[in-house]
């Protein structure tokens, strides 16, 4: 691992699907994630400091069951995931729908080439 501590790893990325997904899409989508988090680590390691490894993933994920067409709104990644000092919260404690988006929106900014396939 690197010497950024927010780098998600492989258990938090694991965590967090499987609050979102059923097992089966969770599986799928986890392998997909930890490789695009390895190239990135490799390749972009600024992209993950001083950003919370949670709100990062939220990103990652809702563009990853947009790219694979399942239905998840940024409101039910909010509701699944708990804060962290990072990021805008909600009243719950939860992450902002909003944060997500915006988290979304830099993995798409900064790597638009793993998410081409992007339904409109």
């Amino acid at each position: 691992m690197s010497g950024c501590k927010c780098v998600p790893s492989t258990v938090t990325i694991t965590k967090i699907a499987y609050k979102l997904f059923d097992m089966e899409t969770a599986n799928k989508l986890i392998e997909e994630a930890c490789g695009i988090v390895n190239v990135v680590e490799a390749k972009h390691l600024h992209f993950f400091c001083n950003k919370s490894p949670t709100v990062t993933l939220a990103g990652l994920f809702y563009l990853l069951a947009k790219k694979h067409e399942i239905k998840l709104a940024a409101w039910d990644i909010s509701n699944a995931l708990p804060s962290s000092t990072v990021g805008r919260t909600s009243l719950s404690g939860k992450i902002h729908p909003n944060t997500v988006n915006k988290s979304a929106g830099r993995w798409l900014d900064v790597f638009p080439e793993y998410f081409k396939e992007l339904p409109q």
